[in-house]
């Protein structure tokens, strides 16, 4: 498994998603008794996040696979992968469809916590349609600076593909946190580490111009206003400053500074 995670968040909580294969043995039908192993293309949550999620022990969750083997054998494994500091820890990873029959398990065991059995039973519908916006593509792998304490919500924009969907959350979020949508779109720069990604998942390329104008004294003085005015756009720096450059290109200045 080398791929980045797509990671969502429910209730606050971040859960990701990483695309796996795993080998679980099937039996045959047909009268032949030997077990066959079937390739399941799939994505892995790990249990630390499942665990997490839906607020029950690890230990548990552990000792119910155990006494179920028969049927989630071949369905999770632990591998290394990295944790919120960037060291890589041995960790269980479950196949998505391994979490559905945990959840039913969990809800078979009569949980006596009425809170953890509602979070169970909103954890079980929430995951099909994270698992629906990852089948379609609707949702992409996250790059970001490990080490950092990143707020969940940032962390969800990542994994929205570039475009509208991404726009109309960065601005959510910016109007959420009272600062203008190109710091907002900055402080995703500085999670993910880079400019945004392209569909490969490879960070974009920096304009070769960035930095360069023909009109030197002008750009100086609209980002002098725009520091000064965060929630200033270029509608409004161009009519204060009376600048002679379009408003679209003083909106490039802001993007190009903040990148």
């Amino acid at each position: 498994m080398n791929t980045l995670p797509i990671i969502q968040t429910f209730f606050d909580k971040p859960v990701r998603f990483f695309e796996a294969e795993f080998t679980p043995e099937m039996h045959s039908y047909n009268g032949n008794a030997s077990p066959i192993k079937k390739l399941l293309e799939t994505w892995a949550i790990p249990l630390p996040d499942y665990a997490r999620a839906i607020g029950y022990p690890i230990p548990k969750i552990f000792e119910m696979i155990k006494r179920n083997i028969g049927v989630f054998e071949g369905f999770y494994r632990t591998e290394p992968i990295p944790d919120s500091l960037g060291r890589m820890q041995q960790t269980i990873i479950m196949a998505v469809e391994m979490c559905d029959g945990l959840n039913m398990k969990l809800h078979t065991t009569r949980l006596k916590d009425p809170n953890v059995r509602e979070m169970v039973t909103r954890f079980q519908r929430w995951v099909l349609f994270a698992f629906h916006l990852i089948r379609t593509g609707k949702l992409r792998g996250v790059r970001w600076n490990i080490g950092k304490e990143i707020p969940s919500e940032i962390l969800r924009i990542l994994s929205l593909p570039s475009g509208r969907e991404t726009s109309n959350a960065v601005k959510e979020f910016s109007e959420k946190e009272g600062i203008s949508k190109a710091q907002g779109y900055h402080r995703l720069q500085q999670v993910r580490g880079s400019n945004s990604l392209t569909v490969k998942g490879i960070p974009k390329r920096s304009p070769s111009f960035k930095g360069t104008t023909k009109h030197p004294a002008e750009r100086q003085k609209a980002l002098a206003y725009k520091n000064e005015h965060p929630k200033a756009g270029g509608k409004e720096i161009k009519e204060k400053l009376g600048v002679i450059v379009s408003r679209n290109t003083i909106n490039t200045w802001i993007r190009l500074c903040a990148a």
